[in-house]
């Protein structure tokens, strides 16, 4: 039987998970098997395999909207080209050289890993991949929509999707 670990108390006063997930609001299923996970850290492996049921949904999105721009040339299919190929990018090299080797490493090395702090890296790549994959899809929605939109850049490295509300595309 699965015994909930102490009570973290920013999340609650008690250490009924019931209560736990109420009180943190929790209300889809994503929602729920990160607060299982953190309830029962014996559920890591379902948590795992949540997330990339979650990232696994996301790509198929994009990856089905992308070969809309695949063969664009104009600005915004570059643009979105790139936005694509970033993400993925991100997410791999965030999986297969922060997150695995933290994980396989971790047991062996625990003080040269946590010295590289090799999760909280790939928590940015993890942040970072979603962030653009969602600006993609914005995009492609304007398109969808017919609404005139254009990608911007703020500092010179977030993208964002400008969308002119007083004009609309005419197809």
């Amino acid at each position: 039987m699965l015994r909930p670990r102490e009570c973290v108390p920013l999340l609650s006063r008690s250490c009924e998970p019931q209560q736990n997930i109420r009180q943190l609001g929790f209300s889809g299923w994503w929602d729920v098997d990160l607060a299982a996970y953190l309830q029962y850290p014996e559920l890591f492996s379902a948590f795992v395999a949540s997330y990339i049921g979650l990232i696994a949904v996301i790509l198929h999105q994009t990856i089905r909207f992308y070969k809309v721009y695949k063969n664009q040339q104009d600005e915004a299919g570059r643009y979105q080209r790139t936005l694509f190929k970033f993400s993925f990018g991100t997410y791999a090299f965030g999986f297969l050289f922060l997150w695995v080797p933290e994980n396989a490493l971790c047991p062996l090395f625990p003080g040269v890993v946590q010295h590289f702090n090799m999760h909280a890296l790939f928590h940015l790549c993890a942040t970072i991949a979603p962030y653009n994959l969602l600006v993609f899809l914005i995009f492609h929605r304007m398109q969808v929509l017919r609404r005139q939109a254009t990608h911007k850049f703020d500092a010179g490295c977030l993208v964002f999707i400008h969308v002119d509300n007083n004009n609309s595309k005419s197809m």
